[in-house]
């Protein structure tokens, strides 16, 4: 079985991006409509006592849910952006990291 990890390893981080960035238009969108319904049972003359109450605290746990997930999406997306930032900054940093060790290796005191 292939672990979690390797699988999340293979995605684009570009495509990624472009994941989280039409999963936040999803979730603005549906909260857009939780907001709407929940406004629209909130006026209903109809709907009385327990039913009314479950009804819109059911509403009002799914519009915190997708509020959540707003804010994940744009936290993700923030951590991404600071991520290519900082390769944009110290481009390559990992392979000046291993030429800085090479001359350490191969410097005046070692024997070829």
């Amino acid at each position: 079985m292939t672990d979690i990890d390797d699988i999340i390893a293979k995605v684009d981080p570009d495509a990624l991006r472009t994941a989280l960035s039409e999963r936040e238009a999803q979730f603005r969108a549906q909260l857009a409509e939780l907001v709407a319904s929940y406004r629209i049972e909130q006026a209903n003359p109809h709907l009385v006592g327990d039913e009314r109450v479950q009804t819109l605290e059911r509403l009002e746990r799914r519009m915190r849910v997708t509020a959540w997930g707003i804010g994940e999406v744009e936290r993700r997306l923030s951590a991404a952006a600071d991520a290519l930032h900082a390769t944009e900054v110290q481009p390559n940093r990992a392979s000046r990291r291993q030429q800085a060790k090479e001359p350490a290796r191969n410097g005046p005191h070692s024997s070829k």
